[in-house]
């Protein structure tokens, strides 16, 4: 088991979480040079919706290449509506990220890393749960309908994704007692690329600490 979830988890960071925040700082990017302030909605619904759909062609991209080389049976059509769910939470727990640094930002970092971590962790979750009604009974397409069991790994796999929209709290610079500044923040001497490639490493090393921890001391999670 332990092995199994080593790599899930590994194809869960590459596919997902990595493109999770080099998609919402890409749309960042894209945002200010729009003139959108961090401060109001057209900036954070670009970078919802960059990381939303950096997640959804993330996967995508990853079982397509996985289909190809490794396993023929994976079913595209069931991925695509696994795309659809994880893009969807995605985008509201990425559109609610500012927002929230910006309420908790007067009390220095480690306020506003717990108090995104509380809120985005909710909106991922509700994200997932408000997708498997939408896509699933709407839409028609292959997503499991909501229950017992998926309800527990819906929200153990949330309190992954919101450790990994905590620690990308890190990269804001401006934030008061920001000690992780030195690996995650990113800096107006980086290049774009930079930037984009030290969001998208904070965002995976996020989600890898909470993911180890439960691979480690629960006996079953999402992952299983």
């Amino acid at each position: 088991m332990a092995v199994s979830r080593t790599v899930k988890t590994t194809e869960v960071v590459f596919s997902k979480l990595f493109p999770a925040g080099c998609g919402w700082q890409a749309a960042s990017i894209l945002a200010e040079s729009a003139n959108y302030l961090p401060t109001t909605l057209p900036f954070f619904l670009t970078v919802g919706l960059g990381e939303g759909l950096a997640v959804g062609i993330g996967h995508l991209t990853y079982y397509k290449i996985k289909k190809n080389i490794i396993d023929n049976d994976i079913d595209m059509s069931e991925q695509i509506g696994s795309a659809l769910q994880l893009g969807t939470a995605a985008t509201m727990s990425g559109t609610i990220w500012q927002p929230t640094v910006n309420i908790f930002s007067d009390y220095g970092f480690l306020a506003s890393s717990f108090g995104v971590v509380g809120i985005c962790g909710l909106t991922f979750y509700s994200g997932l749960r408000f997708s498997r009604t939408l896509y699933g009974n709407l839409l028609g397409l292959q997503l499991e309908k909501k229950n017992k069991e998926n309800n527990r790994n819906d929200a153990l796999l949330s309190v992954s994704v919101a450790g990994a929209a905590g620690l990308f709290v890190a990269t804001d610079v401006s934030l008061a007692n920001n000690f992780l500044e030195p690996y995650f923040g990113i800096t107006e001497n980086m290049s774009n690329l930079s930037g984009v490639g030290t969001a998208g490493l904070s965002t995976a090393c996020g989600f890898t600490t909470i993911q180890l921890f439960q691979n480690a001391f629960m006996k079953k999670n999402w992952i299983d």
